[in-house]
């Protein structure tokens, strides 16, 4: 008997992945498009065509924000897009807040949209690409090149310093950034369900997590320069791939075991 094996579902250059809360995830393809796929059905659908999106993210009340270019852009739960804000340069990764607060970052700095709305407020980096601050105020450090951002449990961002190759912390309290750990090209920076930090390493394709006192160790390895991160309400972790025009999307279950999103299959 012959087995036949569905082809993975495939993606133009995907930046970073966000969960539903029907548990359906919203990619960005950087050549243009945002995807919404069905991973237990194994299909994708355009939801809209953008000219350059990367940024990701939902906010409690279902109204999704994505990054298109300069521009701050939002869908909302009737599907109406508009502009938000905008910034002097490109935007990465994007996150929300539990209370709807928006952060969006550039190539140095990170901002945060109160609620949602304009103006941007400057909240940790110079503007200017670079490195160092940490000890220091979040407004006087240097970060370079950032490609994933996340909002803990308790207001603290996380920065992927993918350019300085660290994670970073700003403390919601005292504003003051820290690194919390030194992990070679971070990507993506996810909290999961367990309350602990994941972060792909692009360059050595794995996941690794931070236990509670900050040690890196393993979790998922042996992936394909692993890049955006988002867990679905299961504990299930989704890996996209890195920047190729036929990218792939990995299901990570908890004991770190990985396989691709197949496509469904036919007749």
């Amino acid at each position: 008997m012959v087995v036949v094996v569905a082809p993975p579902l495939l993606f133009k250059f995907p930046g970073q992945l966000v969960t539903e809360m029907d548990g359906h995830l919203l990619v960005a393809e950087s050549g243009g498009r945002i995807v919404r796929i069905d991973p237990a059905a194994g299909t994708a659908s355009v939801v809209t065509a953008v000219t350059s999106p990367f940024g990701l993210a939902i906010a409690p009340s279902g109204r999704l924000y994505f990054s298109d270019g300069n521009l701050l852009r939002q869908i909302d739960p009737a599907g109406v897009i508009s502009t938000v804000a905008t910034f002097p340069s490109d935007l990465g990764p994007l996150a929300v807040a539990r209370n709807g607060d928006v952060y969006a970052m550039t190539a140095g700095r990170l901002y945060r949209l109160p609620g949602g709305t304009a103006p941007a407020e400057p909240y940790a980096g110079t503007g200017v690409e670079g490195d160092g601050g940490d000890g220091g105020p979040a407004l006087a450090a240097r970060i370079s090149r950032p490609h994933g951002l996340a909002v803990t449990p308790d207001g603290a961002l996380l920065i992927s310093d993918t350019g300085n190759g660290r994670l970073r912390r700003v403390d919601p309290s005292t504003h003051v950034i820290t690194s919390t750990a030194t992990i070679g090209a971070p990507y993506g920076v996810a909290v999961g369900p367990d309350g602990l930090v994941y972060v792909s390493s692009i360059t050595s394709d794995r996941v690794v997590r931070l236990d509670a006192s900050g040690s890196v160790t393993p979790f998922a390895t042996g992936l394909e320069s692993p890049s955006s991160m988002t867990f679905d309400a299961a504990g299930v972790l989704y890996v996209t791939e890195g920047n190729t025009p036929r990218a792939r999307i990995w299901r990570v279950g908890r004991d770190g075991t990985a396989a691709p999103l197949r496509r469904a299959a036919s007749g």
